[in-house]
Formats: structure tokens, sequence, C-alpha cells
């Protein structure tokens, strides 16, 4: 599988070690172990399987209305009808590519929590 950054460019080891430097530098802690780290990572993975999960209804409420309004549009000839259905493709490709990140974070960031 490819390794893709998260949708702002950044790798999800990334973000682990700049919030662990912040809480550092915060005094929110002074130390975390390894234990926490992972802990954190955990509860990190389950924000992403939320989030593969919202995205994938979000993909099959997509497809339910391209296939609606195809079935009350088809023949019609109208440049309104022919933009909505190109709007919701790039939707429905778009959550794709985000479900994509998503599962290539969660790997990454499943990578990191194994060498810990």
């Amino acid at each position: 599988m490819c390794r893709k950054s998260d949708r702002a460019g950044t790798s999800s080891y990334a973000i682990v070690a700049r919030s662990v430097r912040f809480w550092v530098r915060m005094g929110i802690v002074s130390t975390v172990s390894v234990a926490e780290l992972k802990s954190a990572i955990v509860a990190a993975l389950q924000q992403v399987r939320d989030g593969q999960a919202a995205i994938t209804a979000a993909s099959r409420n997509i497809a339910t209305a391209q296939g609606s309004l195809t079935a009350v549009t088809t023949g019609s000839g109208h440049d309104a009808v022919a933009t909505a259905q190109a709007a919701l493709a790039q939707a429905a490709a778009e959550l794709e590519q985000s479900l994509a990140a998503t599962f290539a974070a969660a790997e990454q960031a499943e990578g990191y929590a194994a060498t810990l």
C-alpha cells in the first residue's frame, strides 16, 4: 500500500511527535511514557476508524443521490443536471481519496506504535 500523508500533508508520525513536543513545551507533561504514547495512538486510531465509518456512510449517500438524480432526470438535456451529476461524481471521488488517506495514515500510526 502506498504511504500517503494525511490531507494536510503531514504524516501521522509527525502529528503525534508534534503533539508530544507541544505537551512538553506547555508543561502539560514533562515526559510521556511509551505506554501513554501507545494509548494516545490507540485513541487516535479509534477516531480515524470513526471518521472512516462517516466517510463510508457519506459515500453511500452520495451514490444513492446519484442514482436518484439519474432516475428522475433521465433524458433531460439541462446543463444543471449535468453539472449536478458531475459535482456528485467529484464528491464521490474525493471521499474515496479521503478514505484511502485515512487508511494510509492509520497504517503509518500503527507502524510507529509497533516500533515503540
